[in-house]
């Protein structure tokens, strides 16, 4: 029963399970930004219109919801926080991902024969490794739901491969199809190393025989990649079509928005510092979450055996070179010649290398756990002694800390926790490998003392990566500028240079932004909104208008918006944190330091004007009926050309009186349709054809596992 260890990591969260979570010293945390406006949305349009919302007008003027791998729409889980939209529910859900990864990994080594002991180790240095609290504190639920299900795709994998199961053949695919929908950035590197573990398992290129000539050698390496092939792509296309529903409208969308666009040195944008390394042995929990790598000392020094003892390395070889691999690969463009991977087709999906680190954990955790189970069965460890002694390594890693805290305390008078504490724990995990080796504590001790250092160590690490923030604070942020927004009459839409109304609480007032916070962007409207906002792109941004210097209070006070191009987004309302020198906006109300000003030459969210005219001019209403996200009903008068304030895109039909018509593009953005003379009830509705289309896909998917499944069971 030694797993239920395995249940104690998420009970640091339990004292602050209905908080939001942050980043210590930040402001901003994704998960406020994207995850949480997301469901509460989701369940508003449910509630609302009895519908699941494929559109969405929350920002950026309308964007396809159901492409966007942040919605959240796909990800079973997810829903969780849909039912219950509160920080309570996003700490919950990580707190079960966190269990269901720990006993993912347990499981995995305990289908390597790995003992149960180290196999525990091994759960808790995976739910514990620094990087996943540090990404979840920064808001990134998606990634981190992601990245707990890979033992799972490794544990499946092992056993319908290795050990021939044929019943689970296709569990692995399954399995990444959930990975994809959860996140599919994470989708892609757990592909990676889910076929270089699926390539380790076929050994293509190590031959059990030489002695009968290059002929036989030739002969078994073909019939090796032959199963690895024949096996491998009805799995990958098993996962794809599982993720079909999110896959096929992301893919339409992303060839549609600014990430196109994307540079070779913009997707090796946020590598690993060099310097960065340091956190091997440092911990850092207030520092930039990309960057955290700290995988523990007692971690740290087992990768340190596994590397310098020959039978320890051969069993833990291949998570050795996947560790290195994937460290190096975090350099990024810290690396010269690596700047080719921003080349290759795909690889924007990842766009962060030091995403990679996640893999480092994973290998760290397995080596860690391999380490751990070989010293524990080897009864004397004084005999075989590697050249290189471990002992002595972990020594030196433990005196190396010390001299540079010294150092610093020499240059600085002080030294920080994370110096302090990375020399406390490497000196202690020097101590307790020294005892080992020298047999002067029996393994199945190291095991217990392991994972009660890799708990503490850790564990308060971790702690010290977050700091809580009650919800009252974090969605009254703007209360008085929301407030005054969200009782004005009509229908409109908010822009704001300065980031004055939070994406959450926007939401939460049912305000519709013309800004907004989102990694995909539609080309065609951040064209648009250079142009009307004043503000100059500077490369591909998640934010709309981008903040040069990441200070959205102040980086765009200089640039001077232009009403008229607002105005045909239907922007009635600009919210800025500084004053807005246009002579043409007239200040409405002032709250703290965010202005409300108020745009003259706003126009009403759908218009009839005669064909050829200047866009505006002439304008006239129409009646508005009730609408939800994917539908948009008016009655209006023709004849001329109804133009809708809303965003044009593949999916959107329209029908003038119960007949279907040719949707127009007008400006290169918004939606129009021609109307005849008298008067018309016009539908425009968003019934984008990928989506069945996905939907079918993944059906044929499951039902195809199913009857698969069935027809084994019945066999057995």
């Amino acid at each position: 029963m030694l797993w239920f260890v395995l249940l104690i990591p998420p009970l640091i969260m339990v004292p602050w399970l209905g908080y939001f979570l942050f980043q210590p010293g930040s402001s901003y945390s994704d998960l406020l930004i994207s995850h949480f406006p997301n469901v509460v949305f989701l369940q508003q349009t449910i509630l609302t219109w009895r519908e699941i919302p494929l559109w969405s007008p929350t920002i950026l003027s309308g964007y396809p919801f159901v492409a966007d791998p942040l919605s959240g729409l796909w990800y079973l889980p997810n829903w969780l926080a849909v039912i219950f939209p509160s920080a309570a529910a996003f700490n919950f859900l990580f707190m079960l991902h966190l269990v269901w990864g720990g006993l993912g990994m347990y499981r995995f080594l305990r289908n390597l024969e790995i003992s149960t002991s180290a196999a525990v180790f091994g759960g808790i240095l995976f739910e514990l490794f620094s990087k996943t609290w540090a990404h979840y504190a920064a808001g990134h639920v998606s990634l981190v739901c992601a990245v707990m299900w890979t033992p799972w795709l490794l544990l499946v994998e092992n056993s319908s491969f290795r050990k021939s199961e044929q019943r689970r053949i296709f569990q692995p695919g399954l399995v990444w199809g959930i990975i994809l929908l959860a996140d599919v950035r994470w989708g892609a590197l757990a592909g990676v190393v889910w076929m270089a573990f699926r390539i380790f398992l076929c050994k293509p290129y190590r031959l059990e025989s030489y002695q009968n000539g290059w002929t036989d050698r030739a002969r078994e390496l073909a019939a090796q990649t032959s199963r690895f092939t024949i096996l491998a792509l009805p799995q990958l296309l098993i996962g794809l079509l599982i993720a079909a529903p999110l896959m096929l409208p992301l893919i339409q969308y992303t060839g549609l928005s600014t990430r196109s666009h994307l540079t070779p040195q913009e997707a090796l944008s946020l590598s690993l510092p060099l310097d960065r390394l340091l956190g091997l042995i440092f911990p850092d929990p207030r520092g930039y979450a990309e960057w955290t790598l700290y995988p523990s000392a007692i971690g740290l020094a087992l990768i340190v055996v596994a590397t310098l003892m020959q039978n320890i390395r051969r069993r833990a070889g291949f998570w050795l070179g996947l560790l290195l691999v994937s460290l190096f690969l975090s350099l990024g463009s810290n690396i010269p010649f690596l700047e080719v991977l921003g080349r290759i087709p795909g690889f924007d999906l990842i766009r962060v290398p030091a995403r990679w680190l996640f893999v480092c954990g994973l290998s760290g955790a397995m080596i860690g756990a391999t380490a751990l189970n070989e010293m524990d069965a080897v009864r004397d460890l004084t005999l075989g002694k590697p050249r290189i002694r471990p002992e002595l390594v972990i020594s030196g890693i433990a005196e190396f800390a010390i001299l540079f805290s010294g150092l610093v305390w020499l240059i600085n008078g002080a030294v920080s926790f994370n110096f302090l504490w990375g020399t406390f724990w490497s000196v202690l995990a020097a101590a307790l490998i020294i005892l080992r080796m020298r047999n002067l504590i029996p393994g199945h001790a190291m095991a217990i003392a392991c994972i009660l250092f890799g708990l503490v160590d850790l564990g308060i690490v971790n702690r010290l990566a977050f700091e809580p923030h009650p919800p009252a604070e974090v969605l009254g942020q703007a209360k008085g500028a929301a407030d005054y927004l969200a009782t004005q009459k009509g229908t409109f839409r908010v822009y704001s240079p300065s980031y004055s109304i939070p994406q959450q609480v926007a939401v939460l007032k049912n305000l519709s932004m013309a800004d907004g916070i989102d990694p995909l962007q539609l080309d065609a409207y951040a064209e648009f909104m250079e142009r009307a906002s004043g503000v100059p792109g500077k490369g591909y941004s998640v934010t709309l208008p981008p903040f040069l210097n990441g200070d959205p209070a102040l980086d765009n006070r200089e640039y001077l918006p232009d009403p008229k191009l607002l105005g045909l987004l239907n922007v009635r309302y600009l919210a800025a944190d500084f004053e807005i020198r246009q002579p043409d906006l007239h200040l409405a109300a002032q709250f703290g330091n965010t202005r409300i000003y108020e745009n003259p030459y706003c126009l009403p969210r759908a218009w009839v004007q005669e064909k050829n005219s200047n866009l505006g001019v002439g304008a006239k209403p129409v009646e508005i009926l009730p609408s939800g996200p994917n539908h948009f009903r008016a009655l209006a008068k023709g004849p001329g050309l109804l133009v809708l304030a809303e965003i044009q895109y593949p999916g959107w039909k329209v029908w003038v009186d119960g007949v279907q018509q040719p949707a127009q593009t007008v400006r290169g953005l918004l939606r129009g349709v021609e109307l005849g003379a008298g008067g018309h009830e016009v539908v425009f509705a968003f019934e984008p054809i990928l989506v069945p289309i996905g939907l079918g896909c993944s059906l044929a998917a499951w039902v195809g596992i199913l009857i698969w499944s069935l027809r084994w069971r019945r066999s057995g």
